[in-house]
């Protein structure tokens, strides 16, 4: 805003004279108001502005000490109404002209500070269309950049989509490759498990036929020592009396119904019981390790424990309970992996299970597969076998142990299906059974020795 013009210098009021009094102390007694004392002040040119009372005072105790308007000097004679009018007046007249050459700085500097900022505005306004012009100028640029990005992004969205469809021809060209490659090895697996089935069959018939030629053989052998013996029991009724003949007909009796419903090792035994020069000058078996006559054992028992009869028992079963998949799956297990060919009635030594065990493991026997199976690692017989070549006792606990732990419901994943389930199920009692078997083989040749 511009500087307001100074007000007109108000005429400052004569100080008044005071009488001459005779009395000092009534004089010193008088108190002066604060217009008198600043009138005192102003008619001996002293400012007053911003002074108090007590300032004012004392200034107009310097006045009277110097004598002016109260106790002139000697020789001079106080100032009239006029003097002091007229002092008042150029006071007033000096304090107007100081006042005006005051407000004709402020309105100089209003000017020059109306300039300035007319100048500053100007030069904001040039700076604001400045900087609205590069801010336009940006935009522009940004628009073309994002144009020109759309136009790049739709370019590469239209490669990838070509690129893209490029490699699904590609891979379903190699897919179908892989599915008739697939289909050719199992077709090829399929006529390789033919052959060796018919192999096996072949070599099935073979032992069938030695077998029965060994039994032929057996009963020719026996006939012919039973031939002997009645022909020696005769020699002795011939001159035994009667009472040893009746004697010896309840031996020929109990003679016939051993040799009916007796074990061929006991017919052997009775051989030697009553032909013993036969069999003294027959030379000793030579000496089996412990596993050697573990697995002769297995290979000839004398009778089936109760797991072979059980499998076998399972392996026999024609009649469908409601769920021919696990029935099938049961029939694989035991006929391709659990039980020893041809008979199919012995369940095979632990060492064998141990070996073969994850050529059961799904996907194998029309199982679906799990990734968890693929984290087995096959076990040959280079890992349970000891220094003479044959598996040790310690390296077969040892793979059974990690089978267990393998096979274990607990370490399964939940996500097996009822088939997975089944298989890993029945591949445990399998192991756990046929270590089961090894173990009490082993307890009885230990007796034994």
């Amino acid at each position: 805003a511009p500087p307001q013009p100074p007000p007109a210098a108000a005429a400052v009021p004569p100080p008044a004279t005071a009488p001459a009094s005779s009395d000092p102390q009534a004089a010193t007694k008088t108190r002066l108001g604060i217009k008198e004392l600043r009138a005192i002040c102003h008619g001996a040119g002293i400012n007053t502005v911003g002074m108090e009372r007590g300032q004012l005072e004392a200034a107009a105790e310097e006045v009277r000490k110097r004598g002016t308007y109260f106790d002139p000097p000697p020789g001079m004679h106080a100032p009239s109404e006029e003097e002091i009018r007229a002092r008042q007046e150029e006071y007033r007249k000096q304090e107007e002209l100081r006042r005006q050459e005051e407000y004709r700085k402020q309105e100089e500097e209003f000017r020059r500070q109306e300039e300035f900022r007319k100048q500053e505005e100007l030069r904001a306004r040039q700076e604001e269309l400045r900087r609205r012009q590069e801010q336009e100028a940006i935009a522009e640029q940004k628009r073309r950049e994002a144009e020109e990005a759309r136009r790049r992004a739709v370019e590469e969205e239209a490669r990838r989509r070509a690129a893209a469809e490029e490699e699904a021809r590609r891979r379903a060209v190699e897919e179908e490759h892989r599915r008739r490659l697939a289909a050719e090895e199992q077709l090829r697996r399929q006529q390789e498990a033919q052959a060796r089935y018919q192999q096996q069959q072949a070599a099935w018939l073979r032992q069938q036929q030695e077998e029965e030629q060994r039994r032929r053989a057996a009963e020719q052998q026996a006939a012919e020592q039973r031939r002997r013996h009645e022909e020696a029991m005769r020699k002795q009724q011939q001159w035994a009396g009667s009472t040893s003949q009746q004697h010896h007909q309840q031996q020929q009796q109990q003679w016939t119904h051993q040799r009916n419903h007796s074990h061929p090792q006991q017919q052997n035994n009775w051989q030697r019981q009553h032909y013993p020069q036969q069999h003294q000058n027959a030379a000793p078996p030579p000496p089996q390790n412990h596993y050697q006559q573990q697995q002769q054992q297995q290979q000839h028992p004398h009778h089936h424990s109760a797991a072979d009869e059980k499998y076998a028992a399972m392996a026999n079963q024609t009649g469908d309970d409601g769920q021919a998949v696990i029935t099938r799956i049961k029939h694989d297990i035991l006929i391709q992996w659990a039980l020893q060919p041809p008979q199919l009635q012995m369940l095979r030594p632990i060492d064998a299970l141990i070996t073969t065990i994850h050529k059961v493991f799904p996907p194998a026997l029309g199982v679906s597969g799990h990734d968890y199976f693929t984290k087995w690692k096959p076990i040959s017989a280079a890992d349970i076998a000891g220094a003479s070549g044959l598996p040790e006792e310690e390296k077969l606990k040892k793979s059974v142990r990690k089978i267990r732990f393998f096979l274990h419901p607990d370490k399964l994943p939940h996500d097996l299906n009822e088939e997975q389930k089944f298989m890993t199920k029945m591949l445990w009692d399998v192991t756990s059974d046929a270590w089961e078997e090894f173990q009490k083989h082993k307890a009885d040749l230990d007796w034994v020795k």
